[in-house]
């Protein structure tokens, strides 16, 4: 992944790591992993990224009755 103004990777320190997108698109859907390795070794973690639409908004009418 590109670390680029939309996307990017933050060393917290030399154990903790983020990414984050600041702002998504379909494109940005799928699997991402993760690829740790030291001198004892290497582990993966992978995750799935969903992007859905922006919600909508219902319209509703709205009826107010004076039933005197």
């Amino acid at each position: 992944m590109p670390d680029d103004r939309i996307h990017k990777i933050v060393s917290e320190d030399v154990i903790h790591s983020s990414v984050i997108i600041d702002v998504t698109t379909r494109s940005d859907a799928g699997y991402y992993m993760c690829i740790a390795r030291n001198c004892t070794g290497e582990d993966r973690c992978e995750v799935e990224l969903n992007v859905t639409g922006r919600p909508t908004c219902m319209s509703a009418r709205l009826e107010i009755r004076n039933e005197n």
